[in-house]
């Protein structure tokens, strides 16, 4: 490319040829169409920035207009009832009723916090501090926030982190980003399913695995995973909603600490998200 110092070149040339036909002479001209390239370069790259910020504004306003006012109308709908049949409702029914308002309302409010920090990223306000960090304890306080979701499904979650391992990362990103990959881990496991957390040192690199065995997915789905535009949400396997957004902010965390992130994935046996954080 011009920004590398290669110069784009455009030759033409004529041959002129006698009486009988025989080539006598060509005549060439060189014609340096650098600054012509890289102006076309330029405006192809301003193309696909439009594309994916038009990709990214259609999938925020999906988001906004779609997930949000759903879980909104769920709430009203299920507290209008409440109030509307108080006295008729068993005890039974009243706490099933908090508890979906409860579960519904830490949902929604667990998208809007992604929606927020997304937003952060795309303007660049986010602030990023890497320390040093236990990576097994950071682990457990994820677990935490995650213990309800997963008992809702009877779902083990193991630690399974060696204590000795700690990492040089933003804590508040790497939290998102364990949640985010365990939390989807949990909504595509059954009832009684297992999700592990494991973690190796290699390279100066530790390299953290989400592992479930829940329904998998296809090479598509998998594909589409990291592409806003494609990215498509799908229930759980309790009918928990999602909107995709989650796994592309957590690979734009991953990136912003240098990593990368890799996901194995088979239809029916589950799956293994794998990223790598630098060790301190």
């Amino acid at each position: 490319t011009p920004l590398n110092n290669t110069k784009y070149i455009l030759e033409k040339a004529q041959t002129i040829y006698d009486e009988n036909d025989t080539p006598i002479q060509t005549i060439g001209t060189i014609t340096d169409i650098t600054a012509q390239k890289s102006a076309e370069l330029k405006i192809a790259k301003q193309n696909e920035d439009l594309k994916n910020l038009n990709a990214t504004k259609d999938k925020f306003f999906s988001i906004m207009s779609h997930d949000l006012k759903n879980a909104f109308t769920s709430i009203l709908g299920l507290s209008e009832l409440m109030i509307k049949d108080y006295e008729k409702l068993s005890k039974d029914d009243r706490i099933e009723f908090a508890r979906l308002i409860h579960q519904t309302s830490k949902n929604t409010f667990a998208l809007l916090e992604n929606l927020l920090q997304w937003a952060r990223t795309q303007n660049g306000n986010i602030p990023f501090s890497p320390q040093k960090h236990n990576l097994s304890l950071v682990v457990d306080a994820c677990y935490e926030v995650l213990k309800n979701q997963a008992l809702l499904k009877n779902v083990e979650l193991k630690n399974n982190v060696p204590p000795y391992i700690f990492i040089h990362a933003d804590i508040e990103m790497l939290k998102t980003i364990i949640r985010n990959i365990a939390s989807n881990a949990i909504k595509f496991t059954r009832n009684n399913g297992v999700v592990n957390i494991n973690a190796n040192i290699s390279n100066n690199q530790v390299e953290i695995s989400v592992i479930d065995n829940g329904i998998g997915m296809d090479d598509k789905t998998k594909n589409s995973l990291f592409n806003l535009a494609e990215s498509k949400s799908k229930k759980g396997t309790s009918g928990e909603m999602g909107t995709g957004l989650g796994l592309i902010l957590c690979k734009e965390f991953i990136l912003k600490h240098g990593g990368s992130i890799n996901v194995e994935s088979q239809v029916n046996k589950g799956t293994s998200i794998s990223f790598t954080i630098p060790v301190a």
